[in-house]
């Protein structure tokens, strides 16, 4: 290495550092056309506008004209409707948040299992895992049962009175299968009491 380049880069000739600054601009413009794309690909889903063109299915639209297979188009719809109850995904995705963007594979995944509360928190794992990585995180969160808010998980106190009931062995039978049948939906086992 000649002395003059030790421990400084090489100097970049105009030509590639014009290249490298329209290569950081198209990137930037792929990212904020998803939005325009999810858009165009959900109005189209909600009307079958590929009809209108006289195609009969959207796969024959999108592989005809788009160059595209059907899934893309039902992924971009997808998208925007995730985006739609999501703004916070909605911004990352292009990165309008201020981040990396984290693009349309990695939202749609997020927008499987993220919720109001936590798809910020979702949005910081879409951008520090691998694409592989967060598919499983999102696999392993949509088969995980939901935890219960306080709310749903506070049993009710319910007053209750005594009460006398004359019935015949045929009809305490009955009660007595529908108590079993309730502990077993409960999971506890049910007195008569």
């Amino acid at each position: 290495m000649p002395a003059a380049h030790r421990g400084t880069a090489p100097p970049v000739p105009e030509r590639v550092a014009a290249l490298d600054r329209l290569l950081v601009q198209l990137g930037r413009a792929r990212h904020r056309l998803v939005y325009a794309l999810a858009r165009g690909a959900s109005d189209l889903e909600q009307c079958s506008g590929w009809t209108v063109f006289g195609y009969r299915t959207r796969e024959d639209f999108t592989r005809g004209v788009l160059g595209r297979s059907g899934r893309w188009l039902r992924d971009l719809a997808a998208l925007q409707e995730k985006m739609e109850a999501l703004p916070a995904l909605g911004r990352a995705v292009g990165g309008l948040d201020g981040g990396r963007p984290i693009g349309r594979v990695a939202a749609l995944w997020v927008g499987r299992v993220a919720t109001p509360q936590d798809v910020d928190t979702w949005v910081a794992r879409a951008r520090r895992l691998t694409l592989r990585q967060l598919r499983c995180a999102v696999e392993e969160a949509a088969v995980e049962p939901q935890a219960t808010s306080p709310v749903e998980s506070v049993e009710t106190e319910v007053e209750t009175e005594d009460l006398t009931v004359d019935l015949t062995p045929d009809e305490w039978l009955a009660v007595d299968e529908a108590k079993d049948l309730l502990g077993s939906v409960m999971g506890r086992e049910v007195t008569r009491e």
